[in-house]
């Protein structure tokens, strides 16, 4: 359902749109959970009262969201009396461009970030059997003209122990090929 929409928390409404009010709804309900809310306002207001009833305003084409939304913010005052933060509608922070020094900011503050055993087991369920998005032969020809000449381990001796090891998962992996090998050959003679 696309429209306008409301949510109401301790006698302070917050109005916004959307294409998918159901979708908007449980995100900002996810949010406010969350303690993540874009909106202090908001996010103060749920802390504080718990309670946030959400309702439909007025059900509208894409078209005419923002000019409906700015309607219904000038309507019911709801960034001086309410919970909106922005007075224009579609003054989001969305599509912003942010500037080079912030984002090299933001590239310091995450270098050297470690996940724990926990969230790192989580992120490999995720991206498993996941396949690598497709490249153009254009894409292809620059990484292989970046790659050309690695020297990444040019001079590096690996310890015996580690010699060993990789010889015996090498061993591993040509096993489980000639037995997955096999087992498909049997299946398809069954047939």
């Amino acid at each position: 359902m696309t429209g306008i929409y409301a949510i109401e928390i301790g006698n302070r409404i917050y109005i916004g749109s959307a294409a998918d009010i159901e979708g908007r709804w449980r995100t900002h309900l996810w949010a406010m959970k969350s303690n993540r809310h874009h909106s202090i306002k908001v996010q103060r207001a749920y802390n504080k009262y718990e309670d946030p009833q959400f309702s439909v305003v007025e059900v509208c084409n894409e078209n005419v969201l923002l000019e409906r939304e700015q309607y219904w913010l000038d309507e019911l005052n709801c960034v001086a009396a309410g919970l909106n933060i922005q007075a224009q509608a579609g003054r989001s922070f969305a599509g912003m461009t942010q500037s080079s020094e912030s984002n090299q900011k933001r590239s310091e503050k995450l270098k050297g970030r470690t996940f724990s055993e926990e969230t790192r087991n989580k992120m490999s369920v995720a991206n498993k059997g996941r396949a690598p998005a497709p490249m153009s032969e254009d894409a292809r020809a620059a990484m292989s003209t970046r790659l050309k000449g690695n020297k990444h381990l040019l001079g590096h001796k690996h310890s015996q122990e580690v010699k060993d090891r990789i010889a015996e998962s090498v061993r591993r992996t040509k096993a489980a090929k000639k037995a997955a090998k096999l087992t498909n050959s049997e299946q398809d003679q069954s047939l």
